[in-house]
């Protein structure tokens, strides 16, 4: 049992290390805000604006010839992408400082997952793309990918289901259910346009969400086990995706450039006649 002066002598420390407002004289602040809660917050905004800016390099690397020979200026690729990227630092304010807390909810994002949800069965019909893959939509004019927009959504709802697993009253049934039913049915949409690659993105950020937060290990190690049964079983469906893994390993063996022809038969495919070309392949 403590004795009261003991308690008195604790309680003195504590109010001496104490300045006004609460704040500790111990702890430093960035900004008005505990070095603590900032610090990550820094660390964050920082590795945001290195992915951007290493983004618009690689835009530029990628399409400044091309750029150059059809549009007469290297940059025209990378100026574009910049003022996407600018409109998005806007949106990123807005939704911040401006728009209030109440649309982001539940009932707000799931209203938006079953929009982005229209818009991916809306692509089978009035979509376009071309070699076979359907993933874009043309409406008044603007031409977007609506599974590029499903990303954000996806992890905004993802947060707020994972979160309200460790509340009072969480119920693991009820995150399975709904994370099966809303974002299970816009993977499965996108992965029959064909799109892989983006399904590959949402879910294994997903995995990375429920990782960090806690969930138990058993539903992600079976949720990887699940995944790479659908992997193995789309890499045996459709050879190209295969064929681009084995480019990925050895570039050179793609001499005809198979792994950007997806859909077409091979005896559709206009091939060259080397004959008389030598082989470039490193030794």
């Amino acid at each position: 049992m403590r004795r009261p002066d003991s308690d008195r002598a604790s309680s003195l420390r504590s109010t001496t290390r104490s300045g006004c407002g609460g704040q500790t004289f111990g702890e430093r602040y960035i900004a008005g805000v505990p070095a603590r809660i900032m610090r990550p917050r820094l660390i964050f905004m920082a590795c945001l604006f290195s992915l951007v800016c290493f983004g618009l390099l690689m835009v530029y690397s990628a399409s400044s010839v091309e750029a150059l020979h059809e549009n007469g200026s290297a940059t025209f690729f990378l100026f574009r992408q910049a003022a996407f990227a600018g409109v998005g630092v806007l949106a990123m304010v807005a939704i911040v400082r401006i728009l209030p807390d109440s649309w982001f909810g539940e009932d707000v994002l799931r209203i938006f997952l079953m929009g982005m949800m229209g818009l991916l069965v809306l692509v089978f019909f009035m979509g376009s793309g071309s070699r076979g893959a359907t993933r874009w939509l043309n409406i008044a004019g603007i031409q977007f990918q609506p599974s590029e927009f499903l990303k954000p959504f996806a992890i905004a709802y993802s947060a707020i289901m994972l979160d309200r697993i460790f509340s009072p009253g969480g119920n693991i049934n009820e995150f399975l259910r709904k994370m099966g039913g809303y974002l299970g049915i816009s993977l499965f949409l996108i992965f029959v346009q064909p799109d892989f690659g983006t399904v590959l993105i949402i879910l294994l950020t997903l995995i990375c969400m429920a990782l960090f937060a806690g969930l138990d290990p058993k539903y992600i190690v079976w949720t990887v086990v699940a995944g790479i049964a659908v992997i193995a079983i789309a890499l045996i469906a459709e050879p190209y995706r295969m064929t681009r893994v084995q480019v990925a390993w050895n570039p050179w063996a793609d001499e005809y450039g198979d792994a950007i022809r997806p859909r077409l038969p091979s005896w559709r495919l206009p091939r060259a006649d080397c004959s008389a070309v030598v082989s470039a392949t490193p030794p």
